[in-house]
């Protein structure tokens, strides 16, 4: 696992307010099997070890890990304003994607028409 359960109770203590089971009840299994596919979720993205994962990039996985329990919790219900655990997924999802996929910035894109363009800047 590229986080365990203490990564998540100390950087994510509400932690027991989003996994739980049917009764409500806090469910420490219920949040190790969110955290392997959150896990799934990342490794779409970064392909990483226990040994290879940065600081930053496990915060990255826990807030994939946030959002799968903010669904748990409140599944489709709509918000007026978007709340912080949505903005932080979805930030994190930009920043995953620019990370996986950084030959997608582009540069200038001028159609060529002849001549050289190197020197038409």
């Amino acid at each position: 696992m590229l986080i365990d359960r203490s990564y998540v109770y100390k950087y994510f203590p509400l932690w027991s307010k989003f996994f739980v089971d049917p009764d409500g009840q806090a469910n420490p299994v219920i949040l190790d099997n969110e955290i392997l596919l959150a896990e799934l979720e990342f490794g779409d993205y970064l392909d990483r070890t226990e040994l290879t994962i940065t600081e930053r990039e496990k915060i990255y996985l826990l807030n994939i890990l946030k959002m799968r329990g903010f669904n748990r919790l409140h599944g489709d219900t709509a918000f007026e304003t978007k709340p912080q655990i949505v903005k932080d997924y979805e930030n994190t999802m930009k920043l995953l994607e620019r990370i996986a996929a950084p030959w997608l910035i582009t540069a200038n894109q001028k159609k060529f028409t002849g001549g050289n363009w190197f020197n038409d800047m």
